[in-house]
């Protein structure tokens, strides 16, 4: 037996341009102004598919809704046989109107895995892991938007020139010798790199010096 020809639920345009309306309000007031950070593949491995040095650049600001709200996800902070791990997990909710209208020279039709995030609150970069293209299940015929799961990004040299000086400056030249002359380059490739980290763990790499100095 056929549908109800006289409610049409999933094909009445005006009813769907409300309901994004209605979610990209909802954003605006209570989202954070993040940056997406598309990842540009370099020199891909045609064996393996995949690039191993990709360059993160031109990224361009975009409202996000955090749904993680009490805190970050994942097993937080961690001492494994290699070392402090930080696990850091995040889901946020992205207006797929507002996400085609500031890529629309890009043509991505959604958010990619492997791309990546600037969460500004905690200067913090998360790499997507998985993006739910059908989330809330095609309300009134049409998905309205893209829920997006995240990591802390863990930072191995790639290059970063994203046009945000909060993005590219923590990633400097200056930054990768300090860490290769003090640290050594095993030490430096297992810790584990958010920004906010990296900063932090450069401040007490200063002072240690110092104290070094002045035996």
């Amino acid at each position: 037996m056929a549908t109800n020809q006289y409610f049409n639920k999933f094909s009445n345009s005006a009813e769907q341009r409300l309901v994004q309306d209605l979610v990209d309000e909802a954003i605006k007031i209570n989202g954070v102004d993040m940056v997406y950070i598309p990842r540009s593949v370099m020199n891909e491995d045609e064996i393996f598919g995949e690039d191993r040095l990709p360059k993160f650049e031109s990224g361009r600001q975009l409202e996000m809704y955090v749904e993680s709200y009490d805190g970050y996800e994942g097993g937080g902070e961690q001492f494994s046989s290699i070392g402090l791990q930080i696990d850091d997990r995040m889901t946020v909710v992205v207006s797929r109107r507002r996400f085609l209208e500031v890529f629309a020279d890009k043509n991505y039709s959604y958010p990619r895995e492997g791309d990546l995030i600037y969460f500004p609150l905690n200067k913090d970069v998360f790499e997507i892991n998985f993006v739910d293209r059908e989330y809330n299940f095609f309300n009134f015929g049409k998905s309205m938007g893209y829920k997006i799961e995240c990591s802390l990004f863990k930072y191995t040299g790639e290059d970063f020139d994203t046009g945000f000086d909060a993005v590219d400056g923590v990633t400097s030249a200056a930054m990768d010798q300090l860490f290769v002359a003090v640290l050594g380059t095993v030490a430096a490739a297992a810790l584990p790199c958010s920004f906010a980290g990296l900063e932090m763990l450069a401040a007490q790499t200063a002072a240690d010096l110092l104290l070094l100095a002045a035996g």
